[in-house]
């Protein structure tokens, strides 16, 4: 049986903790009591502090939980879309040249120039023999199947390349988007770059570590047309260390040093406790009784927090996560993959 409308919106508001449930008085203040024993009171807000970590780590899923929701719209979206210009633009084709679909697949992508040579079936299984898990006579099948799987998805975006040019096709349905600050973070390159990187990120990550270089490139090559912004996203249920390495990151940061500390900390072969972080902040040169105390007041958990908040309400759930002008792109991406995003984003803002 499904719910009217107005019943299905008061459920959501009451998901999203917008709304009370009935059972709690609109008008209850924190310091109203939950409990009361002998006299004394037990008050919401000493539930709720009592609780915090758990509510925060709950309230951070659902931010998560609803960025992932809409990506997924938008792919669906995307994917639907996709379909429906590939079938009507074959059926255009297919007009114009007076000939079936079945003919003009047949046609654009003959099944023989889709099977990959002996060369590339040898040359990808000796480029991945040490992960291949099976025997050698059972894996080649598999490759060749893998091979051809992408030749056809490639001649597939070429011809659909083709047809959208030829066509005269205009896609509307634009990238889906999050609002990601980037003003008052550390980065490198102008504030009028038409680009933005921003990458939330771990300092006791090693994926981060590798992906880190390969954004400083992407930045290098586009110069002034790409700003590369870090922000926080320490994760202490797998990296204890990382939420120290965050806070010195922006200590160093507070004396113009960020990037240096930046790269220090990712090289930490030597791991990242409190007299690893110290070294560094004294190989640095900089104010260390000014760093130290920095560190010690836990001046920048407030904004490690912000960070880590409004990057799940963006859709991080870990790290590396890369957002170009607000397109999310979980996970590590080569360089030729970020720079071709890069590419598409300059096109676009012409």
């Amino acid at each position: 049986m499904s719910l009217p409308m107005a019943a299905r919106a008061g459920l959501l508001l009451l998901c999203l903790g917008i709304v009370r449930p009935p059972s709690q008085a609109a008008d209850r203040k924190d310091g109203a009591p939950l409990a009361t024993f002998e006299g004394a009171v037990i008050t919401e807000a000493e539930v709720r502090g009592g609780a915090l970590a758990e509510l925060e780590a709950l309230e951070l899923r659902i931010l998560r939980d609803s960025a992932a929701q809409a990506r997924r719209r938008h792919e669906i979206m995307e994917a639907s879309l996709d379909r429906l210009l590939w079938e009507k633009l074959l059926e255009a084709e297919a007009r114009k040249q007076g000939i079936s679909v079945a003919a003009l697949l047949e046609k654009e992508l003959p099944a023989e120039a889709m099977d990959p040579t002996a060369e590339e079936i040898e040359a990808f299984y000796g480029e991945n023999e040490e992960r291949i898990t099976v025997s050698r006579e059972e894996a080649l099948p598999l490759v060749t199947g893998h091979l051809r799987q992408q030749r056809q998805a490639r001649a597939r975006e070429r011809l659909m390349k083709r047809l959208e040019s030829e066509h005269k096709a205009i896609r509307v349905l634009r990238p889906l988007r999050f609002e990601v600050q980037s003003s008052g973070h550390p980065s490198l390159g102008p504030d009028s770059a038409p680009v933005v990187l921003v990458v939330f990120s771990d300092f006791e990550c090693p994926y981060c570590r590798h992906y880190g270089g390969t954004l400083r490139k992407v930045a290098a090559r586009y110069d002034r047309q790409v700003r590369l912004v870090f922000r926080q996203f320490p994760l202490p249920s797998l990296h204890p260390d990382a939420e120290r390495a965050a806070e010195a990151s922006l200590c160093a940061h507070d004396q113009g040093r960020f990037w240096e500390m930046h790269d220090l900390l990712f090289a930490g072969t030597e791991g990242l406790g409190e007299n690893q972080i110290e070294a560094m902040a004294a190989s640095l040169k900089l104010d260390v009784a000014a760093f130290g105390a920095c560190l010690r007041s836990g001046r920048h958990r407030d904004r490690i927090r912000r960070d880590i908040r409004e990057g799940s309400a963006a859709g991080t759930d870990g790290t590396p996560t890369l957002f170009v002008n607000g397109r999310y792109f979980g996970g590590i991406r080569s360089f030729e993959e970020v720079a071709a995003i890069v590419e598409e984003e300059l096109a676009a803002g012409k």
